[in-house]
């Protein structure tokens, strides 16, 4: 258990933490995603979905840009009822997030998110989660707001976050063990935690602050 007497805010990830990674989970579930639908190999999407992912997640984008230029490098066309229907049935949420952000802030701990992510699928994924009023704006540390990323080399998300806030009272939660490494070097505590691991989000969070 992580000595938590002195932490006053949490950070969360989004993606892989509080909801699915979104290109992950459109194209690579099987059966449901993308990849499935259209009978594409997933080593051949994974790697377009990679090489992409830096042109959309440290700039505001398009997101009909992203669809377009993803169908160019399969040199096909993406479906766009495709699209919508694999979103149905793969973009989700862990359904305790929106609580878990509660009990943080009912216990006076000041909540916020870090993460890689992109101009469209952020706020999708804020929908998911449902109103988290508690969140603070100036807490919010976003790729494509600031133009790096967790991994960026000299300053990256942790380091502009460390700026603002003091890292030995902040917890940050990531579902990368080089994320939660970067973090840890900018001095921040840190938890592990994925979607749909071992220890439900609820139970991490208590466990995580001392509640």
């Amino acid at each position: 258990m992580i000595d938590t007497v002195l932490i006053d805010t949490v950070l969360f990830d989004v993606g892989g933490v509080l909801t699915v990674d979104p290109w992950q989970a459109l194209w690579l579930t099987g059966g449901d995603g993308l990849a499935d639908r259209l009978g594409l190999d997933h080593e051949r999407v994974d790697a377009i979905g990679e090489r992409l992912w830096p042109d959309y997640s440290l700039r505001v984008r398009d997101e009909a840009d992203y669809w377009r230029d993803f169908g160019r490098a399969l040199g096909r066309e993406i479906p766009a009822e495709a699209v919508a229907a694999a979103e149905h049935s793969t973009l989700r949420s862990d359904p305790a997030a929106g609580r878990a952000v509660g009990l943080l802030a009912g216990h006076g701990v000041t909540v916020g998110f870090i993460s890689d992510n992109t101009s469209f699928w952020f706020p999708k994924q804020m929908r998911l989660i449902g109103e988290v009023a508690e969140i603070r704006s100036d807490h919010v540390f976003l790729s494509y707001l600031l133009g790096v990323s967790k991994q960026t080399p000299g300053t990256g998300l942790f380091e502009i976050a460390a700026r603002t806030l003091d890292p030995s009272r902040t917890l940050v939660v990531d579902d990368r063990a080089h994320n939660i490494g970067r973090a840890a070097s900018a001095g921040f505590r840190t938890r592990f935690h994925a979607l749909g691991g071992d220890i439900g989000l609820l139970d991490a969070v208590r466990e995580s602050v001392g509640m």
